[in-house]
């Protein structure tokens, strides 16, 4: 009876661990929830990426930056991805070692800037999905973030 016992709470241990499974096809470990909110952008500052495909083999993407305002904004190489997994944004973690130059970029005001994005050189094995980069950008008048949204195909 004791035997049977264990058999069922192994097998049922199993089956709850099973159906805890990501079920979207990601096997991406996703980092921590975001906190950023999509809401809380800086509004005169867009930013889109450049490819109209992307794969997962892609090594670089193309960002484009675009200032409607009066102020001028620095930015960094430095740069934050999310991943989309049932409709909740993670960080995805760095390559370990990762690092970039500590470098401030000026984006004049009313102006169009493209920024090479090596996505290659920071993350690894990305799986198709959704996803979302944020940049930092610090002005006189006004601090914060933008974000472009992407999709990795197979």
């Amino acid at each position: 009876m004791k035997q049977v016992s264990l058999t069922l709470l192994i097998f049922l241990i199993l089956a709850i661990s099973t159906g805890c499974a990501d079920t979207t096809g990601n096997n991406a470990v996703p980092g921590e929830k975001s906190d950023f909110d999509d809401q809380a952008q800086i509004q005169d500052v867009s930013m889109y990426v450049g490819e109209e495909s992307i794969t997962k083999e892609a090594v670089a993407l193309t960002l484009v930056l675009e200032n409607k305002s009066d102020e001028q904004y620095v930015y960094g190489e430095d740069h934050h991805l999310e991943i989309n997994v049932n409709n909740i944004w993670y960080i995805v973690p760095l390559k370990e070692g990762s690092a970039w130059k500590a470098i401030g970029y000026i984006l004049l005001p009313n102006s169009v800037t493209e920024i090479m994005f090596k996505i290659g050189a920071f993350y690894e094995d990305l799986v198709p999905g959704d996803f979302r980069i944020i940049k930092r950008l610090s002005g006189e008048d006004e601090s914060g973030f933008v974000m472009a949204y992407f999709s990795i195909m197979e």
